[in-house]
């Protein structure tokens, strides 16, 4: 008897291609009418400007930029908005 062997192909989206950057995630931000930008830190990523300065925690857990979709970034910044502000 034959041993076969099944490979998979993962087939993705076209705005799963890409590789997300700043400028794109900044883009949308303004797109959607929020004046707050992302920003690259030392293993983390924060938001600015805007309301930021006035949420309870403007910094992400997120270590890489393509750990989250452009639609994650976006409900990332607002889950941080949503928090209570000081």
């Amino acid at each position: 008897m034959k041993n076969l062997e099944v490979t998979f192909i993962e087939i993705k989206g076209e705005d799963q291609m890409s590789q997300l950057t700043i400028k794109a995630i900044n883009k949308e931000l303004k797109k959607r009418g929020y004046e707050e930008k992302i920003a690259r830190g030392y293993g983390y990523f924060y938001f600015y400007d805007g309301n930021a300065a006035s949420w309870y925690q403007s910094g992400t857990y997120i270590s890489r930029l393509n750990d989250l979709t452009l639609e994650g970034w976006i409900n990332e910044r607002q889950n941080l908005a949503d928090r209570h502000c000081y």
